[in-house]
């Protein structure tokens, strides 16, 4: 054994030894200043703060933690809660921050509110999340939130009316989701909307009242998900109705769930790969009208690779207004969800272009999904293949030989059917 590994053997100890605790904590004081950074950006900040009276070099560490998450049901009391973000927020407003969640239960002063988002955009906030569940009619977030150069993600969740300044401008924001909000202005709304570079935009159990028309005109958006209230309205349901034009070229994938009080257009676009539908419930004397704004709206995505509609988007279409069912556009995949009333009249296409079914986590059919599958065979008349599968898969041998004859024995109109059946890979 040389000098240099006898030394170091000296030096360390025995292999079984217990380090000197002070020793372990100056190696870590030791280390670059980024590295602790990095280290504490993984605890929690009350945590993380409290790490200001390990030494000199903790002392101010946590004034640049980058994510922050102040959340005012996690604090003994409002007080206790304004405190801790004005020390977090206000009075260490030097370094950068990541990610930013704001969530208050009541308002209360307004004007501080205010502060800590100025002051969370004048330190560059990238990912911002404000969630405020009680407001005043006259509450208006600052202006210089709406014209951030740095945020790429928003997230505003806020139970009341959103007055937003004259300009809007986000250089950089990526996604924008809406939660609860009511729109008040058509002009300022659009702008909102509209982000030059906008990629993905939700807007959750949103009030259109205040607008009759709107554009959301955005070239790079790809994923739209729109989720409206699901109630009945107490009155006329026209007070509801808004005319939203959606213009998106590089538009990838749309989850609606609506009663369609609104009437959603989307400009064709062949760029679409996935739709899902979903229709709630409606009040009765809205059947016509929710019919023809969800026909409209499959007129207009016919070229979508796949569609997923709920049983009660399907039964509306077919069964509810008859001038429809004879005019149903022709898609390249349909894809209906279990539970599925029978297609009776069947849609055109699924004579002409009908050429792949696949089933999910039915195990023996009952006899209603039997009539199910006999008016999905019957109508297929160009269909290649009927796959069925199980996220596990019947060991008996004699079970799966039941299910295939049960579908052998269904009059199908298609006179070169495969039959398969196969674990699910989800």
């Amino acid at each position: 054994m040389d000098e240099t590994a006898v030394a170091r053997k000296s030096e360390y100890g025995k292999p079984n030894e217990v380090l000197d605790i002070d020793a372990v904590a100056n190696s870590i004081n030791d280390l670059p200043e980024a590295i602790l950074e990095h280290i504490l950006s993984f605890v929690p900040i009350e945590d993380a703060v409290r790490t200001c009276v390990l030494s000199k070099n903790w002392r101010y560490l946590w004034t640049s933690y980058p994510n922050l998450e102040l959340v005012e049901w996690a604090f003994s009391g409002r007080e206790q809660f304004t405190n801790f973000v004005d020390r977090v927020l206000v009075l260490q407003s030097s370094s950068r921050i990541k990610r930013l969640v704001l969530s208050c239960r009541d308002l209360g002063d307004a004007s501080r509110v205010n502060l800590w988002v100025s002051t969370a955009v004048k330190r560059n906030v990238e990912d911002f999340t404000v969630h405020l569940s009680i407001i005043p009619g006259n509450f208006i977030l600052p202006h210089c939130l709406f014209s951030s150069a740095t945020l790429t993600r928003l997230n505003l969740c806020i139970l009341g009316a959103l007055k937003l300044p004259c300009r809007i401008w986000f250089p950089n924001l990526k996604v924008l989701h809406l939660e609860y909000i009511t729109f008040v202005d058509k002009r300022s709304t659009e702008q909102l909307l509209s982000s030059p570079v906008l990629e993905e935009l939700t807007l959750r159990y949103c009030t259109w009242d205040n607008l009759e028309t709107l554009t959301i005109r955005t070239p790079m958006l790809k994923i739209l998900t729109i989720h409206d209230e699901d109630f009945d309205c107490p009155y006329d349901f026209h007070l509801h109705s808004c005319q939203v034009s959606i213009c998106g070229n590089n538009l990838k994938s749309i989850h609606c769930i609506s009663p369609f009080f609104n009437d959603y257009q989307v400009k064709k676009s062949c760029s679409l790969l996935e739709v899902r539908i979903n229709v709630p419930h409606w009040r009765l004397s809205r059947t016509r009208q929710v019919a023809y704004r969800l026909h409209k709206l499959l007129k207009v995505i016919c070229s979508v690779q796949k569609l997923m509609l709920s049983s009660t988007a399907v039964k509306l279409v077919l069964s509810s207004v008859d001038e429809l069912c004879s005019c149903l556009p022709v898609f390249p995949n349909l894809n209906v969800d279990k539970d599925v009333a029978i297609l009776d009249p069947a849609p055109h296409c699924f004579g002409s272009h009908l050429r792949q079914i696949k089933l999910y986590d039915l195990f023996l059919p009952s006899a209603k999904e039997v009539l199910v599958l006999e008016s999905l065979l019957k109508h297929a008349m160009v269909l290649e293949k009927f796959m069925k599968y199980y996220k596990w898969l019947p060991s008996e041998r004699t079970t799966q030989e039941i299910i295939q004859e049960m579908l052998l024995q269904i009059r199908c109109g298609s006179k070169s059917l495969e039959i398969a059946v196969r674990p699910s890979r989800v």
